[in-house]
């Protein structure tokens, strides 16, 4: 079955015109719409549009992993997934390497070990809002300790487990997303 994609331009752009185009995009029959980060927040996009369609889904093509934690991005998707009725999809990568490092400070090295760290880190928070369990992990890059008890209660998930999409050009970068990733960007 073939699907068809849209990017979405975020620059000159604005959030509700961002969101006007997804609604174009759903009425004209493409399957996804996707908005990337560079000097906007990837995921507000996203959430304006999914108030507004119905049937197409909505990714972050991509959304850079360097500047935020596993557990934000987490978090931001899970959002954008409970606003669209379960119809997010999380594209990430470490994001260009000029970018990340003018504007972040930000290293882009050993892609596919930090890839892989933040995908495991990223499911371990939806195990843990969702369930409240989680294995402790201590990575290279990240770490995420898991409190024993929840006292402010679960975070209800639409889904146990959102789609994943990795962008990757490398021959082990693609290697990757065929043992981790749910999709390549």
């Amino acid at each position: 079955m073939t699907r068809i994609g849209i990017t979405l331009p975020l620059l000159n752009n604005t959030i509700s015109g961002i969101s006007d185009m997804a609604v174009a995009a759903e009425d004209a029959g493409f399957d996804t719409a996707f908005d990337y980060q560079y000097c906007r927040n990837v995921f507000m996009g996203l959430s304006q549009a999914s108030l507004q369609t119905k049937r197409i889904q909505l990714g972050t093509g991509l959304a850079a992993i360097l500047p935020r934690t596993p557990f934000e991005t987490a978090n931001l998707i899970a959002d954008v997934d409970e606003m669209s009725d379960g119809r997010a999809i999380l594209g990430i990568g470490l994001g260009t390497p000029q970018f990340m490092g003018m504007f972040h400070g930000m290293p882009t090295n050993r892609p596919v070990a930090r890839t892989r760290e933040y995908v495991q880190m990223i499911r371990a928070s939806w195990d843990f809002m969702s369930k409240g369990t989680a294995a402790e992990i201590a990575g290279e890059f990240h770490s995420m300790a898991i409190p024993s008890e929840v006292p402010w209660g679960l975070r209800p998930l639409v889904r146990d487990r959102i789609p994943i999409y990795i962008a990757a050009y490398g021959p082990k970068m693609i290697q990757l997303v065929g043992e981790i990733g749910d999709g390549l960007l």
